[in-house]
């Protein structure tokens, strides 16, 4: 296959070590929430906020720090010439943003993430996030002739990771999270639009592995060609805060980040442009604040 090389690299376990670090953080999360104090009661308060038979929807003060987990869909980009090489030869459609069900390098995505407030209305976030898509194909217009008449497909299985995905960013809300009725009551806004912007660095391994056609002599050889590295990359996003109870918060959002990356000597021989791996991440999760 003229276009691509047929060195063997190693494969890349930046994945299972982001695993590791989610499955550790979940645990951490849950023995978090199961030790966290619950909800005030009524009889928590003083005299005055009493109401019989009813707890408060409020908390003594603004809540300092949260924690959360998402999960969603990452559309990847797809924008460079090794992609433009897989769509014309294979049966891979990259992404249109207009038609989503037709997009081919979509996967999904998982994380969690933890901020500081320094207001009512800017958080700091740190977050850690993965996703993973992975396609099966075959060439469009080639078949291995076995003296049939259609004749065999000539099958590849395309695997891109990115993660573990680490960033640090801020979001700035429209409207004050809450107000601060007295010292002893703090009432939280049931909902409220934030932008965010960030920036950090991924882990990503491509995978492309199977049945490929040299274009010489037409001759079909199994290959598997690897890319592997870390790349910086700023995000822009907006989303939306739901308050469901005075310590917890339903959040969607949209991501979009900017990266690529050098091919590795599997490819870079027949690939001038940088391998892409920008793409829109649209995520939704839940939130304890404290």
């Amino acid at each position: 296959m003229g276009h691509i090389n047929r060195f063997r690299s190693r494969s890349s376990t930046g994945f299972e070590a982001f695993s590791v670090v989610a499955t550790s953080a979940v645990i951490l999360l849950s023995i978090l929430l199961g030790a966290a104090p619950t909800s005030l009661t009524a009889q928590d308060l003083p005299e005055t906020f009493r109401r019989p038979g009813l707890d408060p929807d409020f908390l003594f003060q603004r809540p300092r720090v949260s924690i959360g987990i998402r999960g969603g869909m990452f559309l990847h980009g797809a924008g460079s010439d090794l992609f433009d090489f897989t769509e014309e030869h294979f049966t891979i459609d990259r992404c249109d943003f207009l038609t989503v069900d037709r997009c081919a390098f979509r996967g999904p995505s998982f994380g969690i993430e933890g901020g500081i407030w320094l207001g009512s209305r800017t958080e700091v976030t740190f977050g850690l996030d993965g996703s993973r898509v992975k396609l099966s194909s075959e060439y469009r217009d080639l078949v291995e002739d076995d003296g049939s008449a259609g004749g065999l497909p000539i099958q590849q299985t395309t695997q891109l990771t990115e993660g573990p995905t680490l960033s640090l960013g801020t979001r700035w809300y429209v409207l004050d999270r809450g107000e601060q009725l007295s010292q002893l009551v703090w009432l939280p806004r049931s909902w409220n639009a934030f932008v965010s912007g960030g920036a950090g660095v991924t882990g990503y391994e491509l995978k492309l592995s199977g049945d490929f056609v040299d274009e010489v002599d037409n001759a079909i050889s199994t290959e598997q060609f690897t890319s592997s590295g870390h790349t910086f990359f700023p995000f822009l996003g907006v989303g939306l805060e739901i308050v469901i109870s005075d310590h917890a918060a339903f959040t969607v959002e949209g991501r979009y980040l900017w990266g690529s990356d050098e091919l590795g000597r599997d490819f870079n021989r027949d690939f001038i442009e940088p391998l892409d791996l920008s793409g829109a991440r649209l995520t939704a999760g839940f939130y304890y604040r404290n």
